[in-house]
């Protein structure tokens, strides 16, 4: 697939002759199959050594822990790698009682296989203690997240091998030591803004039945259709002490909105930041056509139509916010897809 780009500074009578350039469709065709991201999470309880003590490594399933894959849908490593639409597919799953997943991941079908990105999202829970198959509840931790890189194949299974949860380990904490925020400490920070992408614009007077010459930009902005994902990563989630991704989806005026659990500011160890970013956006460069109507300077009436243009790609990107700390509130972190190219043979 050959991706052209689209120049922005065409000329009217560039413009119009938009049509007499072959159009390309966006679907990949690559070869494609599944692949699958398998494990085993286990955590640890106290229970007793057989020698009168007391042993706090034993393990057992970790149950209800979510796992998310995220995947690049071109380059060499990509879902389509003969592609140009740069995006990120995401799959996730959750352990089951005996703590096993089995994430189903979308993957091409060469012997490169795809990258993915796992993400096993910190969790809090008790660690209990265990005496003659009755299990006694014991102290609220925090199970850090972690993140690993794994290669999928198509027809084959991917294991990701991970220590188990234990104080041993150092992978997680009691709630209330020295090591994490109390809960006076904990709050939310609000990220909002919109998605939204340029078109061109055509802007017409009709002056006393005249029609004038057209004014053409490319300035106009259109909402993201609903359901656009925007991702977001939090640098240091207060109740795992890992990073924790988030995903929100835009509604029907192009807004999404984050809600990111954070500490105080000043809370020793805590930077607070989050990169946000957006895919890329397959969409058609549209033009706005806008009438306007007067009888001589007297405006009368404006009207407006949507011309559907090319099948392209506007290009993601991303945006970065730092020091997220409770009772902080973004507004407007607004992203516009502007640069814009199409296909073509």
């Amino acid at each position: 697939m050959k991706k052209s780009l689209l120049a922005l500074t065409l000329t009217a009578a560039l413009f119009s002759c938009k049509k007499d350039i072959e159009q390309k469709s966006l679907e990949a065709t690559d070869i494609t199959g599944t692949g699958y991201v398998k494990g085993n999470l286990q955590k640890t309880v106290i229970a007793p050594n057989g020698g009168g003590g007391w042993n706090n490594d034993t393990k057992v399933a970790a149950a209800g822990v979510n796992i998310s894959v995220r995947v690049a849908t071109n380059g060499f490593n990509g879902i389509y790698p003969n592609s140009n639409y740069a995006s990120t597919e995401v799959f996730s799953g959750t352990t089951d009682a005996n703590g096993n997943f089995n994430i189903a991941v979308k993957t091409n079908g060469t012997t490169n296989g795809v990258n993915a990105q796992v993400f096993v999202e910190g969790w809090q829970g008790t660690q209990d203690t265990i005496i003659n198959g009755v299990t006694k509840t014991g102290r609220l931790c925090n199970y850090f997240g972690t993140t690993a890189n794994l290669g999928v194949f198509k027809g084959q299974s991917s294991y990701l091998n991970l220590n188990r949860w234990s104080f041993n380990v150092g992978n997680m904490s009691v709630v209330n030591d020295n090591n994490n925020p109390t809960s006076s400490n904990l709050g939310t920070a609000v990220v909002t803004g919109s998605v939204g992408y340029t078109v061109w614009q055509s802007s017409v007077n009709v002056i006393s039945g005249t029609v004038q010459p057209a004014a053409i930009t490319n300035t106009y902005v259109m909402k993201s259709p609903v359901g656009t994902k925007v991702y977001a990563t939090f640098s240091n989630d207060p109740l795992t002490l890992s990073p924790k991704p988030y995903q929100a989806t835009t509604d029907a005026n192009g807004s999404y909105t984050f809600n990111f659990a954070t500490v105080n500011a000043g809370t020793p160890g805590f930077g607070q930041s989050a990169s946000i970013w957006v895919s890329d956006l397959q969409a058609t460069r549209d033009t706005m056509k806008i009438t306007s109507v007067y009888t001589g300077t007297t405006f009368v009436s404006t009207s407006t139509a949507i011309a559907t243009g090319r099948a392209g790609v506007y290009d993601g990107f991303n945006n970065n916010q730092g020091s997220l700390f409770s009772n902080e509130v973004r507004n407007a972190v607004n992203f516009v897809h502007g640069f814009f190219s199409f296909t073509a043979n």
